[in-house]
């Protein structure tokens, strides 16, 4: 007979859904707002550049062309980051964040408890066959010989500080390694 797992409380998942991951959209669309005002403050100065150049009497049409290739380019970017891509990639960005931060067991993860050599079989759903290898050979590299690399829901080889600083955060796991953290 199996023995079930213990599952973390509900109200620690909604809290830390309702912390961490709040958190980071908003840092997600602090850092693309950011970079929405910087690709438009270029795209304006080439615009002025453009009209400089291009409407003058000593014909640079090579310069020109550039200009306008390199002004389409940052159109192009700036009508991509405005579409209503927003709710699609808030809605991604939560999945990861539940999956890696209010995950009290990893499941679905490479750091799910269980034989090392082998993925996990929620975890094998959501890669591609031709990445399997490479997952394998991480897995086994974060497990070793031991069959859990989890201590109270979050990676072992995580620094104490940032384990502490994490739960400050409203986070109840970490399933993602030491170079995520950085």
């Amino acid at each position: 007979m199996k023995t079930r797992k213990r599952r973390s409380n509900p109200k620690n998942r909604k809290t830390c859904i309702n912390t961490k991951c709040k958190t980071v959209l908003k840092n997600f669309h602090k850092i693309k707002e950011k970079s929405n005002k910087s690709i438009e403050k270029k795209y304006k100065k080439l615009l002025q550049q453009e009209k400089q150049i291009c409407n003058s009497k000593s014909l640079n049409s090579e310069n020109c062309q550039k200009l306008k290739e390199e002004i389409g380019d940052l159109k192009y970017l700036l009508d991509q980051n405005n579409k209503k891509q927003n709710q699609k990639e808030s809605k991604s960005i939560l999945s990861f964040c539940k999956k890696w931060f209010c995950n009290k067991t990893c499941k679905g993860t490479v750091y799910e408890d269980g034989n090392p050599d082998e993925l996990p079989k929620s975890f094998l759903k959501k890669i591609k066959e031709s990445d399997q290898d490479s997952w394998k050979k991480q897995r086994k590299e974060i497990f070793g010989e031991k069959t859990s690399v989890l201590k109270d829901g979050f990676y072992e080889g995580l620094k104490k500080e940032d384990i502490v600083k994490l739960q400050k955060e409203g986070a109840i796991s970490s399933c993602v390694g030491h170079n995520s953290m950085k």
